[in-house]
């Protein structure tokens, strides 16, 4: 297989699951297909960036595997007992899903046997790079011999998917772009504006008011300065509602997703040039400065508004830049109204 159909390209259905799984069932099958059953090694890899998605992903591969006699799959993830993941191994699976991280340290460790491995799926590529995840990636990559390497990313066009296959240097790449961009704003979603001078301690004031006064969680602020979404996330903490910011190492990219997810961080601040991975869910977010482009603000009220949930899109903008936020508005379809004075209530979808 060296291209992937067209359907498999351009079906993107409103879903939490991993692209793989939830896109390329057939690839699924057809990796299922390529196991010989005879040998109790691993025969694909299967890399995501995080726990919940290599669940998801071995449960559909469990499901289908399920029809086929002596096909066995396994999942290893940074969060489980090394010891159990090397018992696992033991047993011959001949299919292993896993997070970059746990894989690498594996195969490094000699506990995971890659002599027979002939395909390796990278999915999520843009939420891997995003999480800082490829240098682990590369590890694995480099263990393999001459495999069939298979990327799904959201735009084979973008930079990050460009950088990676320049570091894999294999002639057998396969791109599935999962393309989004029919993906269309959800009505659910209330889009607002907050007027206000273009001062950054009086914007993050202004953050700090609305913060205060509604109980407020999975919420994510967009700035455009890494020095800016500092600031922001301390000011908000001095509201008494935690509040980190999305940068540093793997490790901590990866642990900032799962408190997040639980709600141990209520509100997620980032700089507008950093990519945030998929796995972050909003509720709610606050444009800190006018996003650079239509593009930027539209994937931020898709992310909002999924499966149909109620959620608020508020932008703090000065009077320069409204026409900005009109023409937004008006190449996207939306209406921009001016946040009301009883705005907690729409907080607390």
């Amino acid at each position: 297989m060296t291209k992937p159909a067209t359907i498999q390209t351009t079906t993107h259905p409103e879903s939490a699951m991993t692209s793989f799984e939830a896109l390329n069932l057939p690839l699924a099958i057809g990796v299922l297909q390529g196991i010989k059953e005879s040998i109790r090694q691993p025969q694909a890899l299967i890399l995501v960036p995080t726990r919940q998605v290599a669940g998801n992903t071995f449960q559909i591969l469990q499901s289908l595997s399920a029809f086929m006699d002596g096909v066995v799959c396994c999942v290893c993830t940074g969060d489980g007992s090394i010891r159990e993941d090397v018992r696992t191994l033991s047993d011959g699976p001949q299919i292993v899903v896993g997070t970059p991280g746990r894989i690498a340290h594996l195969v490094h460790a000699a506990h995971l046997n890659v002599g027979q491995v002939k395909v390796l799926v990278v999915d999520k590529v843009q939420e891997m790079c995003a999480l800082g995840f490829g240098d682990q990636t590369q590890v694995v990559i480099t263990s393999l011999r001459q495999p069939q390497v298979v990327l799904f990313a959201l735009n084979q066009h973008d930079d990050m998917v460009a950088e990676w296959e320049l570091r894999m240097m294999h002639e057998s790449v396969v791109r599935v772009a999962v393309n989004d961009q029919t993906a269309a704003v959800p009505e659910a979603v209330g889009h607002y504006y907050v007027p206000i001078d273009n001062n950054i301690e009086l914007k993050a004031a202004t953050l700090y008011d609305i913060f205060r006064q509604a109980d407020i969680a999975h919420v994510a602020v967009f700035c455009k300065e890494r020095d800016t979404a500092d600031m922001v996330a301390a000011t908000i903490r001095n509201a008494g509602i935690t509040a980190a910011v999305a940068h540093g190492d793997a490790a901590g990219r990866a642990r900032l997703v799962e408190e997040f997810r639980l709600g141990v961080v209520r509100v997620l601040v980032a700089a507008g040039s950093l990519p945030l991975p998929n796995v972050f869910e909003f509720k709610h977010v606050f444009n800190f400065d006018v996003p650079a482009s239509i593009d930027a603000y539209e994937k931020r009220a898709i992310r909002a508004g999924r499966f149909g949930r109620k959620a608020v899109v508020a932008t703090l903008a000065a009077e320069a830049e409204m026409d900005v936020v009109g023409q937004i508005a008006a190449s996207l379809g939306v209406k921009m109204q001016k946040l009301p004075r009883d705005f907690a209530k729409l907080l607390l979808y």
